[in-house]
């Protein structure tokens, strides 16, 4: 099939169930789904960089659309790490245990995405 006739075969598609609309209004998306789709149009400079080019999150300070950027991290995660380091900074991974749902396995997960120093 070529390019042209995929293209008309799309539209008659998107014309035939109804055309497309714009149904979501903006606040309707988790603060993590809006970082993600920020972070890919303006990915963030400031935070340093580990050796594969991945960004390094300050855990100790990070908004909590920069912890769900972090893998296995969701809001409500997010949520939970922002009111255990209130309690008490996190000083090295083992720290992230105080989080429920955080175990030896995410840690691993998580090892070399976080910076324990600020």
């Amino acid at each position: 099939m070529t390019a042209s006739a995929l293209l008309v075969a799309t539209l008659s598609i998107i014309s035939f169930v109804g055309g497309v609309r714009e149904t979501s209004k903006k606040g309707d998306f988790p603060a993590c789904e809006q970082y993600q789709v920020e972070s890919q149009a303006n990915p963030p400079s400031k935070e340093p960089k580990t050796k594969k080019g991945t960004v390094v999150v300050a855990i100790n300070t990070a908004s909590e659309a920069e912890l769900c950027a972090l893998p296995g991290v969701g809001p409500a995660r997010a949520q939970q790490i922002i009111k255990a380091r209130q309690r008490r900074p996190f000083n090295k991974p083992a720290d992230l245990k105080r989080v429920k749902g955080i175990g030896a396995k995410r840690i691993k997960q998580l090892e070399g995405l976080l910076d324990f120093s600020r």
